[in-house]
């Protein structure tokens, strides 16, 4: 009888101790939510914006009727700042490029969240420093200028000493460009000696050209050689020359016959398992090498590219060697071996190189840009190209590298007039 009673009070029992769960879990939200605001608050006066909304935000989750307006407001008023700072941090670069650093400092210093904000903080801790020691600036300034005038009259060594002088990282880009030219221009000037030495002019030859492209007043004598080379070439073919009837024999030689087909798929087939063999040993830059052969024989190989482009993505290799890698990269383009270039330079962005970023974009910039005088007028690899300088000219811009425009060829500088940051 007891327990039939039990049973028949127990519904009653929950049908009153719901409400009082529920009014329990409503108050438990509606303290959350007013701690939400609370967070809001001080978020929104330490200028945490994109924090704030979402504390707000969380709390019209909570309790609509109360915070909804709030949050759709907080929502509109990041959109808005985002805008804001859009404009910010172009005007901050270009108080920045124009020495105004007190102006970079007050406005760069309005970023408080959002994608410019890192960048922001980086120009605004230079602007900061560089604000506090204006007799750096002076002093990098001249130093810059000195290096530019020594490097004009052919004073390489003077110039690399003051470029070694700037301090300021504004003007590094510029520094590292000279002392980059400088560091190529005597490893090409040894390399043409040592062919010279070992009597193969052509090659020489090659180099002493190079030499006059980077610096045509600079150390060695490279004019002279030249000279010199074509002097001695000369006397060689005149040595060189067949009697009347080796002439009439040589002529009636059958010509090697062209390379068909098969050889090249041969060829092919034995470069992939050279890379594939160099890839099981971890030798990463005879496999590039091998899949190079193989795209020079067939630039469309399906094989090479993707067993190229996995050692590019994968690449990790020590600063000290991707400096190298970008170094020959940058030696590749002058000597017009743009596909090289294209390579080692995309090899030190890819394997996370950084400390001359700007230099390699501007560089693999320059590459395509070249690329595109061998392209016929307005066709779509002509396009293409361009528009990949322009890409790359654009990262080299938001890295605030800025070349030396005089040594630019004018088809390079136009399209690097063209990119904007």
């Amino acid at each position: 009888m007891r327990r039939q009673k039990f049973e028949l009070f127990l519904p009653l029992f929950f049908i009153v101790l719901t409400p009082q769960l529920l009014h329990a879990d409503k108050h438990a939200d509606n303290k959350r939510a007013e701690d939400l605001d609370a967070q809001y608050k001080t978020a929104m006066s330490k200028h945490d914006i994109e924090q704030a909304t979402n504390y707000i935000c969380d709390a019209a989750k909570l309790d609509p009727k109360k915070y909804e307006k709030k949050c759709a407001g907080a929502q509109k008023y990041a959109a808005d700042q985002l805008l804001a700072y859009d404009g910010l941090i172009g005007t901050g670069k270009f108080e920045m490029d124009h020495k105004d650093y007190a102006g970079a400092v007050r406005d760069l210093s309005k970023i408080y969240f959002g994608p410019h904000r890192d960048e922001a903080q980086h120009i605004l801790q230079e602007a900061t420093y560089l604000l506090a020691h204006p007799q750096e600036i002076v002093d990098s300034t001249q130093a810059l200028n000195a290096a530019r005038l020594a490097y004009d009259r052919g004073d390489l060594a003077a110039a690399a000493t003051s470029a070694k002088a700037v301090r300021v990282n504004t003007l590094q880009p510029a520094a590292q460009q000279i002392l980059t030219n400088v560091r190529i221009y005597e490893e090409t000037i040894q390399l043409g000696d040592s062919y010279m030495q070992s009597k193969n002019y052509a090659a020489a030859q090659q180099k002493y050209k190079f030499a006059m492209v980077i610096a045509a007043n600079g150390p060695g004598n490279p004019a002279g050689k030249l000279q010199q080379i074509t002097t001695l070439m000369a006397a060689s073919n005149q040595s060189a020359q067949p009697p009347a009837e080796d002439k009439a024999t040589a002529k009636n030689e059958k010509k090697p016959e062209p390379q068909t087909a098969a050889d090249t798929a041969l060829k092919i087939k034995t470069a992939l398992a050279e890379a594939h063999a160099a890839e099981s040993k971890q030798d990463t830059q005879a496999a590039l090498s091998a899949f190079e052969q193989v795209l020079a024989l067939n630039p469309r190989q399906p094989d090479a590219l993707a067993g190229k482009q996995k050692i590019l993505d994968n690449a990790q290799k020590a600063p000290q060697e991707l400096e190298s890698d970008l170094t020959a990269g940058i030696r590749s383009y002058y000597q017009s071996q743009f596909a090289e270039a294209n390579d080692k330079i995309s090899l030190y962005l890819n394997a996370g190189g950084t400390r001359r970023k700007g230099v390699a974009y501007f560089y693999l910039g320059a590459t395509f840009a070249t690329e595109t005088l061998f392209s016929a007028p307005q066709s779509t690899e002509e396009q293409t190209l361009r528009q990949r300088a322009l890409q790359q000219f654009q990262h080299a811009k938001c890295e605030r590298y800025r070349p030396i425009e005089r040594l630019l060829s004018p088809k390079v500088l136009a399209i690097w007039n063209a990119s904007t940051c």
